[in-house]
């Protein structure tokens, strides 16, 4: 049972170097904290892409508008009858 623990303590002295001295808990923890942080960072990244669109699409509609508008008086000033002085 010794030899056993001693070779599961070599093992996890070992697994420790190889992670730069962590333990499996604190790599765990810390690959969780990342992969929140990334997580957080993708979400705020949506977030402002849907701004972005929506503000597009406002200067679009507005655009769109004017250019209705423009598009009525033209026809308007077209279809009244010419000016004599």
């Amino acid at each position: 049972m010794r030899v056993d623990a001693a070779c599961r303590t070599g093992e996890e002295s070992r697994r420790r170097q190889a992670t730069g001295g962590m333990g499996s808990q604190e790599f765990h923890d810390l690959a969780n904290v990342t992969l929140r942080e990334e997580t957080q960072d993708l979400r705020l990244r949506a977030q402002d892409a849907r701004a972005r669109a929506e503000a597009h699409a406002v200067r679009a509609a507005y655009s769109t508008e004017r250019a209705l508008l423009a598009a009525e008086w033209v026809a308007r000033v077209a279809a009244r009858p010419p000016f004599r002085a």
